[in-house]
């Protein structure tokens, strides 16, 4: 009988619950050492409806508790930096609900602290593995054209109201909800980043509007619409020689062909079942552990010149 990996948990929020769900899937590869939370009465009202063994004290207490193979850091972002640097102390992979700092320059930092130990922390991004971004994948590999992308990331601060009287959320929000957005820029187009340049820009008391155009090494142009504090949604389109691909919302695939035939690519059933992305990343992530083939899936180089020029 193969031995299972021991889980533990840091974090008791809504997004840890979505996560347990998914784990729970998992029952026959691992087994739910501990968890720990600030808010103890969430992590304990977890712990029972999921049957995790412990409900450990601190950081410490809780890889002292389970030797977990692999502890799960599902914070929220104010906190990743405090907590990350306290799980590094131990021999266990860190898996880290995005972003991996508040900002650009905390993230940095971290990748610095770290050194050496980075490679032990993967950095969740599930929007990667929605059904939608794989199908839109496969259809770019039929096509080596340049890709035309554009990008709209739009979001309202009202939608932040909970966090009203956490000043340093408010102040990095715009980074920490775009990165969402920058790494799948990244993820669809080819090769190195190259520069990137200001078409036009508009701030007013009420809403801040920008649009940058981005510039690849393979020839990949992304003109990436930034537009806070209006109505929209998130939005990317691709456009190449043969496709028109264009993923709104970005659980959704619609695509259409030179000869302007349509077609609808739906959700998977594992993306309606659970939060979208989360079944495939968590089940991919557990393989590279499994196959001892871990390694950091974080914040390339790529993205972060990329998104330091953008002035995000």
């Amino acid at each position: 009988m193969k031995k299972k990996i021991r889980i533990a948990l840091i974090g008791a929020g809504k997004m840890m619950d979505e996560y347990l769900k998914v784990l729970k899937h998992f029952d026959n590869q691992l087994t739910l050492e501990g968890i720990f939370s600030r808010t103890s009465k969430k992590a304990l009202n977890l712990k029972e409806k999921y049957k995790i063994k412990y409900l450990a004290k601190n950081v410490d207490d809780l890889y002292l508790k389970t030797k977990a193979d692999i502890v799960f850091i599902v914070i929220s972002v104010e906190n990743t930096k405090k907590i990350c640097l306290e799980a590094s102390k131990y021999n266990w992979k860190c898996y880290v609900e995005k972003p991996f700092g508040i900002n650009y320059d905390e993230t940095i930092e971290l990748n610095k602290k770290l050194k050496n130990k980075i490679n032990n922390f993967y950095i969740a991004f599930n929007r990667n593995y929605y059904q939608s971004v794989i199908s839109c994948d496969k259809f770019l590999k039929k096509d080596n054209s340049k890709r035309v992308i554009t990008i709209t990331d739009q979001e309202s601060y009202k939608n932040f109201k909970k966090y009203k009287t956490n000043k340093k959320f408010l102040q990095n929000i715009k980074y920490s909800n775009s990165i969402h957005l920058f790494i799948l820029a990244n993820h669809f187009t080819r090769k190195n980043f190259v520069k990137t340049s200001l078409i036009y820009k508009h701030e007013d008391k009420n809403s801040r509007y920008f649009i940058e155009k981005i510039v690849f090494s393979s020839g990949d142009i992304v003109f990436f619409h930034s537009i806070w504090n209006r109505p929209g949604p998130w939005k990317v389109e691709i456009s190449t020689d043969k496709y028109f691909l264009c993923l709104k919302p970005l659980e959704k695939l619609f695509i259409r062909d030179k000869n302007n035939k349509e077609k609808l690519i739906e959700q998977s059933k594992h993306d309606y079942k659970f939060k979208p992305g989360l079944y495939l990343m968590v089940k991919n992530f557990l393989k590279f552990y499994k196959n001892k083939k871990f390694y950091n899936v974080g914040y390339s180089n790529n993205i972060m010149k990329m998104i330091k020029e953008t002035r995000i």
